[in-house]
């Protein structure tokens, strides 16, 4: 079987994957690179759950050797799903309870070709304890949403398909479902906000990163009327450091959308922006056609409103819709005036207005001049239609996958 493995910055914990999978004589290692890093991102979010998880299990590790200790892993070579898997696996493995991972349609290919398998550390001693499991999510995800011998389902995806799990459970076991779904989020810049060019940076990483398809990213930005202009220019010339190409290339930033429909969905969206009457600053139209690829580039939306539908419906691509304001009470209304509440940044050098503008906002991630989903310590869900019942990452997230239990002893006297 060969894999392709993607490190990016993990240090310890990435090379010891690497060394790992070297040493397994069923696997070909054929290529490492530095642009994605969902494999050390498992491996270390892995290292968090067993070392601060307050339950027994090892990750592995001795001296400078990561020791494959159970049953194989296997994930898809996509930018975030190994990540994602390791946030709700890591925790079930450590908590020694049997659980599956099951991809999305798109991403099943990937699986069943064999291109990109990959055995993780992890302390399971018996077959079957963790398995992955791949289909149409119509007829194996509603298979799996409706098991009564299934206790807890963890879903990442869209809010449509969202509903839809928590209908299996009110039909059948009334079995716990957690929701991490989509997004709006809004990036607030304030007149005071300092270094246009590091705002600018943080607003492309927000919204650009992994082609916009992240259910986080900061799609619109909504900034003060006095630096608008300022900001957009910084933004244009901030995208030269954005090239969009081969994936496989380590220059690239943007690579290609996950499939030709999503591709279209987003184009679709482009047209609407388009037809509400908001401007395009940059982007907008499908390029590199001749490769093959679905390539969007960074695609910026000036003269929005908050009640146009580019604003409101989450596009899951590089788009990203600007919106004036003039006071802190419109930009905390203009951000909290969304159906989603996943996550938020702002941008001031004010720390009174830091704290409360923070306080204000329906999102359940928040970041202060910078762009940030937090990293393993610290729980990251949402409000309202970005999903409920639990949250990943950090100890928060091993009470999901347990329940609580009382017991009372009646101690007889003497005894």
């Amino acid at each position: 079987m060969t894999v392709r493995v993607g490190i990016n910055g993990f240090g310890r914990m990435g090379r010891l994957v690497v060394r790992a999978l070297r040493h397994q004589p069923d696997l070909q290692l054929v290529h490492v690179n530095e642009l994605t890093g969902g494999l050390a991102t498992a491996a270390h979010l892995l290292e968090f759950d067993t070392v601060h998880g307050r339950f027994p299990g090892s990750v592995g590790i001795e001296g400078e050797r990561l020791v494959l200790d159970g049953a194989p892993v296997t994930f898809t070579d996509h930018a975030t799903p190994e990540g994602i898997a390791w946030q709700e696996l890591g925790v079930q493995v450590v908590i020694e309870a049997t659980g599956a991972f099951k991809t999305a349609q798109a991403l099943t290919p990937h699986l069943e070709g064999g291109a990109a398998a990959v055995v993780v550390a992890c302390p399971v001693k018996s077959d079957g304890v963790l398995n992955v499991v791949t289909g149409p999510g119509g007829v194996v995800g509603e298979a799996i949403g409706r098991h009564p011998d299934i206790d807890c389902v963890a879903f990442t995806g869209s809010t449509e398909v969202g509903r839809r799990f928590l209908t299996y459970s009110a039909e059948t076991n009334l079995k716990r479902v957690l929701l991490e779904l989509g997004g709006k989020s809004p990036q607030i810049v304030f007149a005071d906000a300092a270094d246009v060019e590091n705002v600018a940076a943080n607003v492309a990483l927000a919204i650009f990163w992994n082609m916009g398809e992240n259910c986080s990213a900061g799609s619109r930005l909504v900034v003060h009327r006095s630096r608008k202009d300022e900001l957009l220019e910084a933004l244009q010339a901030e995208l030269r450091n954005w090239p969009v190409g081969d994936p496989l290339e380590p220059a690239t930033r943007i690579g290609a959308l996950i499939s030709r429909s999503h591709m279209e969905t987003v184009l679709r969206y482009v047209g609407v922006g388009r037809d509400e009457g908001a401007r395009v600053v940059t982007g907008g139209e499908q390029i590199l056609p001749e490769t093959g690829g679905y390539f969007v580039p960074p695609t910026i939306f000036d003269g929005v409103s908050n009640d146009m539908r580019i604003a409101r419906e989450e596009i899951f691509g590089p788009v990203l819709s600007v919106i004036e304001f003039e006071s802190e009470a419109e930009a905390v209304a203009i951000a909290n005036d969304t159906p989603y509440g996943l996550a938020a940044s702002l941008y001031t050098e004010n720390l009174n207005v830091a704290h409360r503008v923070a306080r204000e906002l329906k999102a359940g991630v928040v970041g202060v001049n910078a762009y940030s989903e937090g990293d393993m310590t610290t729980p990251f869900g949402g409000y309202k239609l970005s999903g409920f019942g639990g949250h990943d990452k950090s100890v928060h997230a091993h009470d999901q996958y347990t329940e609580t239990q009382a017991i009372w002893i009646q101690l007889r006297a003497g005894a």
